[in-house]
């Protein structure tokens, strides 16, 4: 081999090198908080704990977590601002709980129409984050005051119409107490890092009526996304969630599996119940 072809055939060598240290430095930088100690991280992300608090929510999900050797950090709803979703996935949690208000649609236009959205816990100003809304990557929205029956003992004081009789808790929207959306747009486009294989339990209303957030999110690096197909109290809601927690982190079931079994508990499997929802990578 010439002088000259061994000069060239070390420059390829040398240059191939630098772009695999690069890739190497770029993926570690992208995810440089996480933990390589062994020790496993697990959020509660609790959006409705100003308005809907449940302490033993709370208490038993860390339990649970901390139980399966997971190191929790709990977050309420003012910590869980649109800048704290987008660094989320570097935050390098492996089990993600999040308990929330959200909105959803199925059918076949969803995407056109509403795609799932969760609320943050930052209260929605149309003078804020005006570039991410022009570009659809944020919305605003209202909660349904569902959950707030759910946990009223004289629903007679929340509203009534002309005939004396409760009105349907679904169609009591607090339009005068917005926030900020985050749903897959905004995974897709600002959300920063990848999630390292996490499991995230969407609890709030219609998580799963269709799959938009779900699949961003594990495009974004989740195994699986677990949620509700349609509107739920936040009762029940609570249950099913920590009944899911206990099938993945005592008794050891595969996500899959486990929301199959909570359905079947609190008999959620039929065309009239809300449903339990299981979204994974093989789907």
């Amino acid at each position: 081999m010439s002088t000259k072809v061994l000069v060239t055939a070390v420059s390829v060598i040398a240059g191939f090198s630098f772009l695999i240290a690069f890739a190497v430095q770029e993926s570690f930088l992208e995810n440089q908080s996480y933990s390589y100690d062994g020790t496993k991280k697990a959020a509660i992300l609790d959006q409705l704990h100003d308005d809907i608090a449940n302490e033993n929510f709370q208490v038993k999900a860390t339990q649970y977590l901390q139980d399966a050797g997971y190191d929790v950090d709990l977050f309420t709803t003012q910590q869980l601002t649109v800048d704290f979703y987008k660094k989320l996935p570097k935050m390098n949690y492996e089990f993600i709980v999040v308990r929330s208000h959200a909105i959803g649609s199925d059918g076949p236009d969803y995407f056109e129409k509403e795609p799932v959205s969760i609320f943050t816990g930052e209260k929605y100003a149309d003078d804020r984050y005006i570039q991410e809304q022009l570009f659809g990557q944020l919305g605003k929205g209202a909660p349904y005051m569902s959950s707030q029956v759910d946990v009223s003992v004289d629903l007679s004081e929340l509203s009534e119409n002309a005939s004396g009789t409760v009105e349907s808790s679904w169609s009591l929207v607090d339009t005068t107490n917005p926030y900020f959306l985050v749903g897959s747009k905004y995974v897709d486009d600002l959300m920063e890092g990848k999630f390292p294989n996490s499991v995230i339990v969407l609890g709030g209303c219609s998580t799963l009526s269709n799959p938009s957030l779900a699949k961003s999110l594990v495009n974004r690096g989740a195994s699986s996304v677990v949620g509700w197909d349609r509107l739920i109290g936040s009762i029940k809601n609570d249950d099913v969630v920590l009944a899911f927690l206990e099938n993945v982190l005592v008794n050891d079931m595969n996500a899959d599996d486990a929301v199959q079994s909570v359905n079947e508990k609190y008999h959620l499997d039929s065309a009239s119940t809300p449903t339990f929802v299981y979204y994974g990578k093989s789907i």
